[in-house]
């Protein structure tokens, strides 16, 4: 594989400059969908520090490698895809078949008459739709592949305004998160303990995660993500792309607090991260306080797509606002963190 003007494919995916269908990520690898798979289910397992070959990758790295190749191979026959055995493949260098050069393992799902020999570089795979890859990926991600053995990424950054504080989350907020995450809770069931810290714990690797505090109190989350869509980033090709995610405790709802919070973190997104535009994704139709905290940071609708028959949503939007539009609204160009 090629890569124009020299940079590793790798790290702009993990980086949200190419699209992808992760299924995990922790503090040291990222595994997402190989888009020219040998079977149905064929992941890429890669560390998320650039190492050109088996040399340069540190210890702890390589062994978080082929312990994500190890559970995912469980995962696999889990996730409805057919799966009776797998393989493991890592070439290393040019003449042990390498063609990134960022390390990367293989996890191949097989089946008897599959017709795959172990004579790899013989085999030319067919590409597949980033809908397909989606709803492989989607499957593996429901077999509880996102419980990261990290804690929440750490990171020194506060931000405030007014009575809103923006405070870095940590491993002691799971139990009032846990209350505002099911306040009200999801049509598909109440977050258990597990699934909140996998999730977040998998994201914080690549977001800025916070706890919203009002006069000292724990009023909701949010956090500021590298993009993880593949639709979007195919739409904006080679730009920083971040989005956003709040959810507000009942008790801070309709106050304003959801806004100042949107508004403090769309300001830490573009004059210190320097990213070039922020998103909110899937936004429901019927929520019309996310709808108009967005709306009051200046983010507009930019797309929309219907939910399927039978959903109790009409539909669902992303919003956006660009750099340039923040800073042709007044953004603040002296504000620090």
């Amino acid at each position: 594989m090629t890569v124009a003007g020299g940079n590793c494919v790798f790290c702009m995916i993990q980086a949200g400059k190419a699209p992808a269908s992760f299924v995990y990520r922790d503090g040291f690898v990222s595994a997402f969908m190989d888009t020219t798979p040998i079977n149905p289910g064929h992941i890429l397992v890669v560390p998320r520090e650039h190492a050109a070959r088996l040399k340069d990758l540190g210890p702890e790295a390589g062994e978080r490698l082929f312990r994500a190749g190890q559970m995912l191979a469980g995962a696999l026959p889990k996730a409805g895809i057919r799966c009776e055995g797998v393989n493991l493949f890592l070439a290393d260098g040019e003449a042990g078949g390498q063609d990134v050069f960022h390390v990367h393992l293989h996890v191949i799902p097989r089946f008897i008459g599959d017709g795959i020999k172990l004579t790899y570089m013989e085999h030319h795979p067919v590409s597949v739709s980033r809908d397909e890859l989606e709803k492989v990926a989607g499957a593996l991600r429901k077999q509880d592949v996102w419980n990261s053995p990290d804690p929440v990424r750490a990171h020194g950054v506060t931000l405030r305004e007014g009575e809103v504080v923006l405070r870095p989350m940590t491993e002691d907020d799971w139990s009032a998160m846990l209350e505002w995450c099911n306040d009200p809770p999801d049509d598909e069931g109440a977050w258990s303990l597990g699934d909140l810290r996998g999730i977040y714990r998998c994201i914080s690797y690549d977001s800025y995660n916070f706890i919203i505090e009002v006069d000292g109190k724990p009023a909701g989350d949010l956090y500021l993500q590298r993009m993880n869509i593949p639709t979007i980033i195919e739409k904006w090709p080679g730009k920083d792309l971040r989005r956003i995610d709040p959810c507000v405790a009942r008790w801070a709802r309709g106050k304003g607090v959801g806004t100042a919070a949107i508004g403090l973190l769309t300001r830490f997104g573009f004059e210190v991260e320097k990213c070039d535009a922020i998103f909110a994704c899937n936004v429901c139709a019927d929520n019309q306080a996310s709808l108009h905290a967005f709306g009051k940071n200046g983010y507009e609708k930019m797309w929309n797509t219907e939910w399927p028959p039978g959903t109790t949503m009409e539909n669902q939007f992303d919003l956006a606002i660009t750099l340039e539009k923040w800073m042709s609204a007044g953004g603040r160009k002296a504000w620090k963190a």
